[in-house]
């Protein structure tokens, strides 16, 4: 006998071996639980036993960002498992191993969901921006066609957890992909960024024998929302923070750049151009290898062929390479009309408490007089200063770290007597 019913706009669809009560939530011999139109259960029991399967296993389709588990499991610790499945036959369990309780009465969210095709881009989490990698704009022919989310709220500390993924082959070998499946490891997208850059967990095999990727151990400050498995080879992404050219002391020029991480990274290659001449080589810099923390690197060059255009090329130890955008520098006398066309940069960003921020504006008139104020999260002016452009049109202000600015978000303004510019800063 089968029996239909429905709680929190889920539709369960139940066979003899499902079982609940206030307290546990039993799944055997195959049963199924189908989340539809964006349902939400809630496990409010923070015992790992609460929701778990025995016989032949039990079945939770998602297939959806919004169908979700809410486990409230506060400072619960231990290993929790979501009895996940796509289909008839598709079983794809998640584990959520906590090793480190998290600090207050939190919940964790989770759910997880195939895309129709290759092309994550089209159907990624609402809180990821992009799928961009060093090779590529759109790096879903690498990324296996599945997501998860995994998302903590209520904490004032998150837990510190392995996460066990498991993926179907599928949704890794599927037409358009290009994956090798024993390089499968696990990434998150930071919103803070926002991008997939600055954490790549342990670069570790895929048992290609049970299907299943482990996180490594994941610290509550990388316990980020939205993940999904990535080919080692080329992860999400070797991301370029930012690239700067600055003029400085007539002829010299000051080049600034920043990694949130590497991966098999060779060198740097400063490459410039004017109107008449081909690229450059100006000169080349050592990268790290590998990293996953931010680098910063910086160089000041003689501008011997009086190049108005910069790039930089950043090459692998296996000889593959990519380029930056490009940035378009004169600094020669040429004064710029400011018209209400002047560009605002400000860099690092993000940064940090103990480095100082720059800000720089461009294509203004000479001599014209801006004002640059930072404004903290809840509008409060923290920093202000009335300067000069210089011949060339352009400011550069340095907003050093005797401000002692806390972490948060700031709003950068470049005023003008015709014209206001701004733009976000993170500092962390």
């Amino acid at each position: 006998m089968k029996v239909f019913f429905s709680i929190f706009f889920a539709i369960f669809y139940v066979g003899i071996g499902f079982s609940f009560s206030q307290s546990r939530v039993v799944i055997s011999d195959d049963a199924y639980m189908v989340l539809s139109n964006s349902a939400y259960v809630v496990l409010e029991n923070n015992s790992t036993n609460a929701l778990s399967t025995a016989g032949t296993g039990g079945n939770i389709i998602s297939e959806a960002e919004t169908n979700r588990i809410k486990w409230n499991i506060g400072t619960g610790a231990g290993t929790y498992t979501i009895p996940f499945t796509k289909s008839a036959g598709n079983k794809i369990p998640l584990t959520f191993d906590i090793t480190s309780a998290g600090v207050g009465s939190g919940n964790i969210v989770f759910s997880t969901y195939a895309g129709p095709d290759w092309d994550n881009l089209t159907y990624k989490p609402g809180d990821v921006a992009n799928m961009i990698a060093v090779c590529c704009a759109n790096n879903s022919a690498n990324v296996i066609d599945r997501f998860w989310i995994i998302d903590t709220a209520g904490y004032s500390t998150n837990p510190t957890a392995t996460i066990t993924f498991t993926y179907l082959d599928a949704e890794w070998s599927a037409a358009g992909n290009s994956i090798t499946e024993s390089a499968l490891f696990a990434q998150r997208y930071n919103t803070s960024i926002p991008g997939w850059a600055d954490w790549y967990g342990p670069f570790l095999t895929a048992n290609i024998g049970s299907n299943t990727v482990s996180s490594g151990s994941v610290t509550p400050s990388n316990l980020f929302r939205s993940w999904t498995l990535v080919d080692q080879d080329s992860p999400l992404p070797i991301e370029l923070l930012y690239f700067n050219v600055i003029c400085k002391d007539g002829e010299d020029l000051f080049f600034a750049w920043a990694t949130a991480s590497e991966t098999n990274n060779s060198n740097f290659t400063i490459e410039g151009r004017d109107d008449t001449r081909g690229w450059i080589n100006m000169d080349q810099i050592a990268g790290a290898g590998n990293s996953t923390s931010l680098i910063k690197y910086n160089k000041v060059l003689k501008n011997k062929y009086s190049c108005k255009y910069f790039r930089l090329r950043q090459t692998d130890f296996d000889g593959k390479f990519s380029y930056s955008t490009v940035v378009a520098k004169n600094c020669d006398n040429t004064v710029f009309n400011g018209s209400g066309s002047a560009t605002l940069s400000v860099f690092p960003n993000p940064s940090n408490t103990v480095e100082n921020v720059y800000v720089q504006l461009t294509g203004l008139d000479s001599e014209e007089e801006v004002l640059v104020v930072l404004i903290d999260a809840i509008g409060k002016e923290v920093y202000s200063k009335v300067t000069l452009s210089d011949p060339g049109g352009s400011v550069l202000e340095a907003i050093d770290r005797t401000q002692k600015l806390a972490p948060g978000v700031y709003t950068v303004i470049g005023s003008t007597q015709n014209t206001i510019y701004n733009k976000k800063i993170i500092i962390r």
